[in-house]
């Protein structure tokens, strides 16, 4: 996670919007947003997993994004034990230099 987001990452209360850094997992082609530094306590470990979407294609790993939608279930997978997000929309606020 990059130092420089930092001071940008977090969430509302119901997940109605969250802002965090995105990563890639090859292993099981998902995208995982984290909200929170893994040293910072957060009952979901300050992530959640992504559906996938076809907006997706314009982001890439790194990117810090701001996104809007909803849990779909609490548990991702027996690989991801973060939450499953819906994604209505997403917004790039700094493009990753990787």
């Amino acid at each position: 996670m990059s130092d420089r987001y930092q001071s940008r990452l977090g969430r509302d209360a119901n997940y109605g919007w969250i802002t965090g850094q995105l990563y890639y997992v090859q292993a099981g082609e998902f995208w995982v947003l984290r909200y929170a530094s893994p040293w910072k306590e957060d009952g979901d470990g300050g992530s959640v997993v992504l559906t996938r979407d076809r907006q997706m294609d314009s982001f890439r790993e790194g990117d810090l994004v701001k996104v809007h939608g909803e849990i779909l279930k609490q548990k991702g997978s027996i690989f991801q034990g973060s939450p499953v997000y819906r994604v209505t929309s997403m917004e790039l606020i700094d493009r990753s230099a990787r």
